[in-house]
């Protein structure tokens, strides 16, 4: 009577660590799951209408581009302060990853 439940009971220990085994198993065998890339287009879409709306940066000297939801901003502006809000309002864009903000600022001369 020992006997047999000791093997009913090696038996059910074996059968639910090959369930827990085969579970975990296919769980790391399995293929890694393909991360969305933003679409680039909607990206910079998105970007370009955030800098037009926001009440603070008067500017439309600014070109975005973006490849894989890095965007990059280009032109010039006025001053540094205006650089970098254009730099917030993209990094504040979703599906935006990184800002390259390559803007210069202009420089003018007190004649």
């Amino acid at each position: 009577m020992k006997t047999n439940m000791l093997r009913w009971l090696l038996a059910s220990l074996s059968g639910v660590a090959l369930v827990a085994l085969a579970g975990a198993c296919s769980l790391l065998a399995g293929k890694p799951q393909a991360v969305a890339q933003p679409d680039d287009m909607e990206v910079r879409a998105r970007v370009e209408t955030a800098l037009a709306q926001d009440p603070a940066f008067k500017t439309d000297a600014i070109t975005v581009q973006s490849c894989y939801g890095i965007v990059e901003l280009t032109g010039a502006v006025a001053c540094i302060a205006d650089k970098e809000r254009a730099g917030l309002i993209a990094a504040s864009v979703p599906d935006v990853v990184q800002v390259k903000n390559d803007v210069s600022v202009r420089v003018t001369t007190g004649k």
